[in-house]
């Protein structure tokens, strides 16, 4: 039998860092408030380097007996599949470790398809139902909106290869111009990031293992980091056009509105109440600007995060 390689280990390690101890102290620390693009980039970072050493932990264990690196060893592994002995030279450790790799990158695809499937499916079957119940909006500025007549506050984008920005009757009647230009643009600026696409691997990370309670909550901690992230982007592109304060009292005055499934709303979708005061409190008394390093260092960590499960592929297999 094999022993464990040094990368496998390597891997394995990494990947339960990132799987629960990182995303859980990431999303308890302050400074992605001050500076939430750079959070973003990191949060994938961890999120796709977690994936990658799961997987590579369990190919580096199979083929450990076939070479003294990754590839050639997975080069050797298909010769043999080819040559209809796929098996030889594996031991029972091998074996696990294959089929570990086969089942988290079909468990982490297969999730993050479903999950894509199942938001375009309601998008499209929402934007049909916008279509139908919303007319024009006359306001200036908004020609590009709809407006379903209901007296219920709503406004909120449908992202996509023909997005919609829908607003209410009632929010048109809550809003003076101000706040409801601030609203718009917080929605453009959903639509013009495609947000939507930021936030999907977490939506699909969320339902990954639900069954396991203390990575379901480390996976819910952070999608839901991930969501009020991209709000507060929003409401940072925003805001280069409008007062804070004028988006702040908009927020407010629609934090009562619902969001459907696959949109993205100015004030609902975060995943808490607490979150959308986080955000009102943020834009009424601006977080202090976090130190010049750390942005350069959020952004070098997450280089490094997606880099050394290659540096560690690339290192001898034999212990």
């Amino acid at each position: 039998m094999a022993p464990l390689s040094i990368t496998a280990l390597g891997l394995a390690g990494l990947a339960a860092v990132l799987a629960v101890p990182v995303p859980t102290l990431l999303a308890r620390a302050d400074w992605p408030r001050g500076n939430p693009r750079a959070a973003l980039v990191l949060w994938q970072a961890i999120g796709l380097a977690g994936g990658l050493a799961a997987i590579g932990a369990g190919l580096a264990v199979a083929v450990a007996p076939l070479a003294e690196h990754l590839l050639p060893g997975l080069w050797t592994l298909g010769l043999q599949t080819l040559a209809g002995h796929p098996l030889a030279g594996l031991g029972p450790l091998n074996l696990l470790g294959l089929a570990w790799a086969a089942a988290m990158e079909l468990l982490l695809l297969g999730v993050l398809a479903r999950q894509a499937l199942a938001t375009l499916r309601a998008r499209v079957r929402h934007r049909r139902l916008v279509d139908l119940v919303t007319g024009p909006c006359a306001c200036p500025g908004a020609a590009d909106a709809r407006v379903v007549a209901t007296t219920t506050p709503l406004a909120y984008c449908l992202p996509g290869l023909r997005p919609r920005l829908v607003l209410s009757a009632g929010t048109l009647a809550l809003l003076d111009p101000c706040q409801l230009a601030a609203v718009i643009e917080h929605e453009r600026a959903h639509l013009r990031a495609r947000h939507d696409l930021v936030i999907l691997p977490f939506l699909a990370l969320r339902a990954t293992l639900p069954w396991v309670p203390w990575l379901r909550r480390a996976h819910e901690a952070a999608h839901d980091a991930v969501t009020t992230l991209v709000e507060m982007l929003a409401d940072d592109c925003a805001c280069r056009r409008h007062e804070r304060r004028v988006l702040a009292t908009a927020l407010v005055r629609v934090a009562t509105a619902t969001t459907p499934t696959a949109a993205l709303a100015a004030s609902a979708t975060t995943p808490t109440e607490g979150a959308t005061l986080a955000r009102v409190r943020r834009l009424l008394d601006p977080p202090h600007p976090v130190p010049a390093w750390v942005p350069p260092a959020a952004y070098l960590l997450a280089a490094a995060l997606l880099l050394v499960p290659t540096l560690l592929l690339a290192l001898p297999l034999a212990a």
